[in-house]
């Protein structure tokens, strides 16, 4: 039986989530799949009302503590977000001459897909796999954002989380950020 989590509804609120890839493959190896994640925070910034804390794309997740602002609620946001950038990731796996792995994801994809009865033919995302955990103080905050930007040091991919360019470190450092608008928590 899977656990459901749930998002509240006042828009002061602030959650750290993890988006897992299904079945944790690793996808998220080459630069033109990250991009496609900034691309959908983005727009769910600009467009839906997403606040974005902290972040950090992993091979087979993303790290995130958001929050809201607006009128739609928190999950509907996520839920728009994972179900564009899975769309958008089939189309860009699917067509990338480049990936010595496309049949087989694509058939991982396929073949998983067709198992949940809540899809037609494909997914992407681990169906409860965001969790969504809500940040109830500041200091319990602050250490989930020193953990978010921690992951690429304990995966072994850099030494200093500001030199991983797929996360809000840099932001939080004065410096660099691929994503725009992220609120630093301090």
């Amino acid at each position: 039986m899977s656990r459901k989590f749930r998002f509240g509804s006042d828009d002061r609120e602030i959650y750290c989530m993890t988006c897992t890839v299904l079945r944790s493959l690793d996808v998220f190896t080459a630069d033109v799949y990250r991009r496609v994640l900034i691309e959908g925070l983005a727009f769910a910034q600009e467009h839906k009302g997403l606040d974005v804390y902290a972040w950090c794309v992993m091979t087979h997740q993303l790290h995130l503590i958001v929050g809201r602002h607006g009128t739609y609620p928190l999950g509907r946001i996520i839920g728009a977000f994972k179900a564009h950038t899975s769309k958008v990731l089939r189309d860009v796996v699917a067509s990338n001459p480049d990936e010595q792995t496309r049949d087989w994801l694509m058939w991982m994809f396929e073949r998983l897909g067709k198992r949940n009865p809540n899809n037609w033919d494909f997914q992407f995302w681990e169906q409860d796999g965001s969790m969504p955990v809500l940040l109830e103080d500041r200091a319990k905050a602050l250490e989930l954002v020193d953990s978010v930007h921690l992951a690429p040091v304990r995966a072994g991919y850099v030494e200093v989380p500001e030199h991983w360019l797929w996360s809000s470190a840099g932001n939080y450092q004065q410096k660099f950020g691929l994503l725009e608008n992220v609120i630093l928590i301090e």
